[in-house]
């Protein structure tokens, strides 16, 4: 007499078997596996009884598959993807669609209503000089109109000299008009240096080239120990001569201005 063996559980719906060496579960019909998977000993033979239960259920119930994973529905997958495709179209649109705004875009309130002050300050015209004409023999130019000639045209050696002065005095220009002459600016500039270097406090400040309305010009600028003791002297060729245009005075700023004035004025520039 075999020893009592406890009934199996079918693996397949957890229940347990009509006995313990049943062939297929009395619950669901599920072949059992032998017993030789189970580790039990098994009867070369079992009862009618036994049989007959295996038979009826087998004969009874539509056989059942053991439990696995079956695969995916082919209809349920295709709308699971359309779902998915849709919500990716709705956040794109909903991201860069009709007024959606771009990534790191600022929202900028409405300006107030206060008048817009321009950063750049206001450009001012060029105040117009006056001028008056003055004509020599063989050159003419323009002078300010509050200026007066206080000398016309003297001779000194081999030049003409002519002084323009403002009326109260404290800016000068003197015209030194050489006719004739063909002595380039900058060597011209040269040979009157030469002596006045060694007068009593001469100190040079400026010697350099510069240009008249686009033409070769050269400027000097000194000091000499003097009443008006800085001068700056500008040298250019016209197609009568050479000129040497010295302006003075306490006011030196005027006299310069007044010197590029008449230099640039002068008929015959080259």
């Amino acid at each position: 007499m075999l020893s009592e063996v406890p009934i199996p559980v079918c693996p397949s719906c957890n229940l347990q078997t009509s006995g313990p060496h049943a062939l297929f579960c009395a619950h669901c019909g599920f072949a059992l596996p032998d017993g030789s998977d189970r580790g039990e000993e098994i009867p070369t033979t079992f009862t009618a009884d036994e049989a007959a239960v295996a038979f009826d259920v087998v004969a009874t119930r539509s056989w059942r598959a053991p439990a696995s994973s079956s695969p995916a529905d082919p209809r349920a997958l295709a709308v699971g993807l359309g779902a998915l495709a849709a919500a990716v179209v709705v956040s794109i649109w909903l991201s860069y669609g009709p007024g959606s705004k771009p990534a790191g875009h600022q929202t900028r309130l409405p300006a107030a209503s206060s008048p817009v002050r321009s950063r750049e300050a206001p450009s001012r015209a060029r105040p117009s000089v006056n001028v008056r004409h003055y004509h020599a023999g063989d050159y003419s130019l323009d002078y300010p109109s509050a200026w007066r000639v206080r000398q016309s045209e003297r001779p000194v050696t081999n030049y003409r000299e002519t002084v323009l002065a403002r009326a109260d005095g404290t800016a000068k220009v003197t015209i030194d008009y050489s006719p004739g002459e063909r002595t380039e600016p900058a060597a011209k500039a040269l040979q009157v240096e030469a002596p006045t270097s060694t007068s009593r406090g001469y100190r040079q400040i400026a010697f350099r080239p510069t240009s008249i309305r686009g033409h070769p010009a050269f400027v000097w600028e000194f000091e000499v120990a003097d009443a008006d003791p800085r001068r700056v002297d500008l040298f250019l060729r016209t197609s009568s001569g050479g000129f040497a245009i010295l302006a003075y005075g306490s006011d030196l700023e005027a006299a310069t201005s007044a010197a590029r004035l008449i230099a640039g004025s002068l008929s015959g520039v080259r």
